[in-house]
């Protein structure tokens, strides 16, 4: 027999919690047969919610995984504590409690907050109890609103662009992984679900916002309550489809249109690959002028059939394609076109090979047969096209192959030796 929250998330809130739940997890790849997740519990409403739905999942899962559910105390006064204990029990939570000292540890900071020290620590201290545990991944309660949120903050408050992923693998300690479960699920559903039951949680409970001043909702005014405010205001006098636009936006970004960026703690400028991104004018002219003189279909194929093409050639010596055709892609482009040259094919074949992608190769002179075969063996969808500009129904041949993946929405890679 169904209890009163499992019932809840399943019906009532099935599609605005449940479904958002499942989503999540599956869209980005969150849990996986064998995995052991520690879900921490920090005594609010989303981590308290975001148990219950593993209580669920659990029962309900068409493969097998192990879960832990842990509440790490950083030092919670008696009060808080209590109100933890008894939603514990009242959601029918086995969760293991471990006390530790980081508030106080936290606020010896002199003359800086400790919010960042004490986030920091308590990461760790959940990271190293759940390795301890037995567990591969740590589940946190981070919703949609925080993502958005946090977005805001970054780029108003640290001049930089960066979001909060569903996902992260962690740096310090090997083999664990941290999900956001909860990616999806919007916090004005999670408060609706915890008004529907009744249910009061803590705040952030430690003891320097315990002598904040208090917004009408419970929670402390800080620059996360001011961002909210923001985004409320930017809904009503803007558009009304802020939220969505700026969740949007972190999976949408253009780097061809930024100034720059951070990959691995590494900075790129624009200028590191301004040059190389122009299309050299003997490629593609010599590619242009073959096709217009010989079949112009391309040209208005593309037109009318929403066909992108991109050229793609560069001088440099260890010139990766195989990134070259991702960003390509990325861009929405569907067909591709690259030199067909000795020196960057082994990069190429690696990349190709791990994709579904269909490749056409245009021979227009003699190219090193081994290589091709090389290719050939690796990439199954080839085709091999012979080019004679006195022979029409070659791109008669290529016009139907390229119409025929376009319906299917697969892309092409066309590989062209001049």
């Amino acid at each position: 027999m169904l209890d009163e929250f499992e019932k809840s998330i399943t019906v009532k809130y099935r599609a605005k919690i449940w479904s958002r739940f499942v989503k999540a997890l599956k869209e980005y790849e969150l849990l996986s047969p064998g995995d052991k997740v520690c879900v921490c519990i920090s005594g609010g409403k989303d981590s308290m919610l975001m148990a219950r739905l593993f209580m669920q999942l659990k029962k309900h899962s068409d493969f097998d995984f192990d879960v832990e559910y842990l509440v790490m105390n950083p030092g919670y006064n008696k009060p808080n504590q209590e109100v933890i204990d008894r939603n514990l029990k009242l959601l029918g939570i086995d969760a293991k409690i471990v006390k530790t000292n980081i508030f106080d540890v936290a606020n010896l900071q002199q003359g800086r907050s400790p919010c960042f020290l004490c986030a920091k620590m308590r990461r760790g201290a959940l990271y190293n109890t759940a390795k301890k545990l037995g567990c591969n991944k740590i589940a946190l309660g981070h919703h949609y609103d925080d993502v958005i949120e946090t977005t805001l903050m970054n780029m108003l408050n640290s001049g930089s662009f960066q979001t909060m992923l569903p996902k992260l693998h962690s740096t310090n300690f090997p083999g664990m992984e941290l999900i956001r479960p909860m990616y999806f699920i919007r916090e004005k559903d999670i408060i609706s679900w915890k008004n529907y039951h009744n249910l009061e949680f803590i705040q952030c409970a430690c003891k320097l916002t315990e002598s904040l001043h208090h917004a009408e909702d419970g929670s402390t005014i800080s620059q996360r309550y001011n961002t909210k405010q923001l985004i409320k205001e930017l809904k009503e006098t803007y558009n009304d489809q802020v939220e969505k636009n700026i969740f949007m936006a972190g999976s949408n970004v253009t780097l061809d249109m930024v100034g720059g960026y951070r990959e691995g703690g590494k900075y790129h400028s624009f200028l590191d690959l301004y040059d190389s991104r122009i299309v050299h004018k003997k490629t593609y002219n010599s590619f242009r002028e073959l096709l217009l003189n010989s079949a112009p279909f391309l040209i208005d194929f593309s037109k009318t059939n929403n066909v992108f093409v991109k050229f793609v050639d560069s001088n440099k010596e260890n010139h990766n394609y195989g990134s070259e055709i991702s960003l390509a892609l990325d861009d929405k482009f569907n067909l591709v076109v690259l030199p067909l040259e000795n020196k960057n094919l082994n990069s190429t074949i690696e990349y190709l090979k791990q994709k579904n992608e269909s490749v056409i190769f245009l021979q227009t002179q003699e190219f090193d047969s081994n290589s091709l075969k090389s290719i050939k063996a690796k990439i199954q969808k080839t085709m091999n096209i012979k080019l004679n500009s006195k022979d029409a129904s070659q791109f008669e041949t290529l016009k139907q192959y390229i119409k025929e993946k376009h319906v299917k929405n697969q892309n092409i890679i066309v590989f062209i030796n001049l």
